[in-house]
């Protein structure tokens, strides 16, 4: 975690070391790439494995409280057990369904304290706070690092213990480095550290194209279902306009096969996997 769109177009590409596609074969915008298929994907997954977040003494006046922008549903509410501290091991029971309810995106219910649970949308973001691009510290002369994602112009700044550098429009002047460039198409950091650094050398910036903060490339299940978007969509995007830049060697049924084991696999994984959230 996060995840950005470059990251999970390159892990979609890919199929058991045998590559059917490289990054560089998509010759799709990452315009198209986020709108088409990256953050209608993240849309749809949510609604399979949606995230749950516990406000756990929220006060309710006049019985009307007004949902969170981030709320997709309310799953449950229940009085605030204030012993749960002194270690009692019994919460208090929830309340039952005809005693509060959902409208206009306001929740009904009796006034007071309550627990209140709901299922939150994933959060889709430009803004990087902290991402760490090398965890060595120690390190001295000119190194290169990756950011994960295209970075927005003057945006970027590095932390490294000894100083900070900011981005000046492609020169990255700071403390503790004599020189610094970034090429923002590659995401490229090249740093020359006049002394040791003292700690490991982390980055905020904003990206060019939204990131999803929840999810990770460790998540197979969004990884299944990202890829099985992707290709199907990139190999209709070729059947029918007959668009230039496939390898010869790649056919279109290979990957709307590999496409359909991906799917298929996601299935699977959505069937058989015990941590979705079920109400």
């Amino acid at each position: 975690m996060p995840l950005f769109q470059e990251q999970a177009l390159a892990r979609a590409v890919y199929h058991a070391g045998q590559t059917l596609l490289s990054p560089e074969d998509v010759d799709l915008s990452q315009h198209d790439i986020s709108s088409r298929f990256f953050i209608p994907t993240v849309l749809e997954y949510q609604k399979y494995r949606p995230l749950q977040a516990v406000l756990v003494r929220e006060s309710v006046f006049s019985g009307e409280w007004r949902l969170p922008n981030d709320c997709m549903k309310v799953a449950w509410i229940r009085a605030v057990n204030w012993t749960r501290s002194l270690g009692s091991p019994t919460p208090y029971n929830r309340l039952l369904a005809h005693q509060w309810w959902v409208q206009d995106r306001t929740l009904f219910c009796p006034s007071g304290q309550w627990e209140i649970s709901y299922l939150k949308k994933f959060t889709l973001s430009h803004k990087v706070p902290e991402y760490v691009v090398s965890e060595l510290d120690g390190i001295m002369g000119e190194h290169e690092f990756y950011l994960p994602c295209e970075p927005v112009k003057s945006t970027v700044r590095l932390f490294y213990g000894i100083g900070e550098a900011s981005d000046q429009t492609g020169t990255l002047v700071g403390t503790g480095i004599s020189s610094g460039s970034i090429d923002y198409a590659s995401g490229k950091v090249i740093l020359t550290f006049t002394e040791p650094t003292t700690a490991p050398v982390t980055s905020s910036f904003s990206s060019r194209y939204k990131y999803v903060e929840e999810i990770g490339l460790e998540d197979e299940i969004f990884m299944d279902l990202f890829a099985t978007r992707f290709l199907v969509g990139f190999a209709n995007i070729k059947t029918q306009h007959n668009l230039e830049g496939l390898p010869v060697n790649i056919n279109l049924d290979d990957l709307l096969s590999y496409a359909r084991e991906r799917e298929s696999q996601f299935k699977q994984r959505l069937e058989t996997d015990k941590k979705w959230w079920v109400f």
